[in-house]
C-alpha cells in the first residue's frame, strides 16, 4: 500500500531525528510547546481523519456521472460504488504511522523530549 509505505518512511525519518538523531544537540528547538501541546489533542486526528474520508468519499458521490434507470432508480453499478465509498474508514495502521510522523516528539520510546517555549 502506497500510504502505508510513505507514512512508514517519513515516521522513520522523523524518529531519526528526534530521537536518534546521532548530533548532540536537542531537538526541542525544533519542538516548541506550543506545537507539542496542540498535537498531543487527539480530536486534531479525528478532524483531519474526518476532513481526508470526506475527500475520498466526494468523487465517488459528488462528482461521478452515473447513468439513471429511468428517472426512478439509479443503475446498480452506481449504487453499489456509493456504498463502497460511505462505508469507507481511514484504516488504523494510516492514523497511527500519521500520528509518528507529525508528532514523532511525542514518540520516542525511552526519552521525553523537552519542547521550547
Amino acid at each position: 500500500d502506497y500510504w502505508t509505505m510513505t507514512l512508514n518512511r517519513t515516521s522513520a525519518f522523523m524518529d531519526n531525528l528526534y530521537c536518534k538523531w546521532p548530533c548532540k544537540k536537542d531537538r526541542g528547538s525544533l519542538f516548541p510547546c506550543c506545537m507539542k501541546r496542540m498535537l498531543n489533542d487527539d480530536s486534531l486526528y479525528l478532524h483531519l481523519e474526518r476532513f481526508v474520508v470526506s475527500f475520498v468519499k466526494l468523487p465517488i458521490v459528488g462528482i461521478g456521472s452515473y447513468y439513471w434507470d429511468d428517472f426512478v432508480e439509479m443503475d446498480r453499478y452506481a449504487k453499489e460504488e456509493i456504498e463502497r465509498a460511505m462505508k469507507f474508514k481511514m484504516p488504523d495502521n494510516i492514523i497511527e504511522l500519521f500520528k509518528k510522523t507529525v508528532n514523532a516528539g511525542n514518540h520516542c520510546k525511552g526519552r521525553n523530549l523537552r519542547c521550547s517555549n
